[in-house]
């Protein structure tokens, strides 16, 4: 959609937003809804636009800092070439569910004119959060920025550590599964009708009928079918026995952390 900011300038920006979770398929989802001829979603997979927006270029204090984030309304409009009046714009990052009060925040900001925002559409999808924290860790080994064993990467006094001395956001791979508090807080900015959540397990089984159901939640024609991708792999980089096993079945940190959230995860599933 085309928006006008309080000082008149124009630009596009996307009529609906993939949240996250991280870990959960939203790369396979950006793929997938690209091909819809009515979709326009940015190459620029994970922009973090809305979590990294500054209206000045001092950022300090801000909220989580996203090495290479689109800072500036004007450069992300760019990454939208080509639009036309019937185009639905999309954007998939999943640091958009992590650090929802900026994101909300700006989103709001910049659709501020005639409350925009209330014409956009959320997805959501979740994965078993153990699951989730298990291959965010893994991802962070395989790019040789994670050196500590998973016991102890998902300490919360780690974790503290790691965020206040600014490094990576994605070391905190018990924040990214706090999916409750999140949705909650997408559900009363935006409206529970206009947030739609889906579990990785249904992706994985049928990713066509996830998207169909995705392009008829944002309004376009819901008869098109995405050419299938193949199968998603396990993306943990690690097989999940016996080292995930150890860790399910026997006593650690994090089991106590994410029990809330898992609530809330097979509440969903079973609902």
């Amino acid at each position: 959609m085309k928006i006008t900011l309080q000082n008149g300038s124009q630009y596009f920006v996307p009529d609906f937003l993939v949240l996250g979770a991280a870990k959960a398929g939203t790369t396979n989802i950006h793929t997938y809804l690209s091909q819809h001829p009515s979709i326009k979603m940015p190459e620029m997979k994970e922009s973090w636009f809305f979590s990294c927006y500054s209206e000045d270029s001092d950022t300090s204090g801000k909220g989580p800092k996203y090495p290479g984030g689109v800072t500036s309304i004007e450069e992300y409009s760019k990454l939208f070439p080509g639009v036309t009046a019937n185009t639905k714009l999309g954007d998939c990052s999943p640091s958009y569910l992590y650090s929802y009060i900026e994101t909300i925040a700006n989103i709001k900001k910049i659709y501020c004119v005639n409350q925009t925002w209330r014409k956009l559409k959320f997805f959501i999808s979740l994965r078993n959060p153990i699951e989730r924290a298990w291959s965010q860790y893994w991802t962070m080994r395989r790019q040789i920025c994670e050196g500590l064993p998973f016991e102890e990467a998902i300490l919360e006094e780690t974790i503290s550590n790691r965020l206040h001395r600014g490094e990576d956001p994605f070391f905190d791979y018990i924040g990214y599964g706090n999916y409750s508090s999140h949705i909650k807080a997408y559900r009363n900015a935006f409206g529970e009708e206009n947030v739609k959540i889906y579990l990785f397990e249904d992706w994985k089984k049928d990713q066509v009928a996830v998207c169909k159901d995705m392009f008829s939640f944002i309004g376009i024609d819901n008869s098109f079918t995405p050419t299938k991708r193949g199968t998603i792999q396990n993306i943990s980089g690690r097989p999940k026995i016996p080292a995930l096993a150890r860790f399910v079945f026997q006593k650690n940190p994090i089991k106590k952390v994410l029990k809330n959230t898992i609530g809330v995860f097979m509440s969903r599933s079973c609902g």
